[in-house]
């Protein structure tokens, strides 16, 4: 039997720009990737994505989804914290319209 070669992938080495909450909705990602490189001008690699089902639409209706909530705002504040000691001072929280998440919690 062949041996197969071993691939190696490179990491980034440099420490992360910013912190970008957005959802996880397969319809917004090419959306989230333009806005995030032509808008925010962050490159793949320069900043941490966090993407989470309904991005930060639960922390507008905290008593609504109650859990959804208490969880968004301890995982921000693990992110937050965690990386400030990186130097990450950019936290950029994203939100959009005709979210699926919203139909899927009602």
């Amino acid at each position: 039997m062949a041996e197969q070669a071993i691939k190696i992938y490179n990491l980034i080495e440099a420490a992360p720009e910013a912190i970008v909450v957005h959802c996880s909705d397969p319809r917004f990602q090419r959306a989230f990737a333009e806005f995030i490189q032509n808008e925010l001008a962050l490159r793949s690699g320069s900043y941490i994505p966090l993407v989470i089902s309904g991005g930060v639409g639960s922390l507008a209706e905290p008593l609504k989804l109650p859990k959804e909530f208490r969880f968004m705002k301890e995982r921000l504040r693990m992110f937050f914290c965690e990386y400030s000691l990186y130097g990450v001072a950019q936290h950029i929280l994203s939100a959009q319209t005709h979210c699926s998440s919203a139909f899927l919690s009602s």
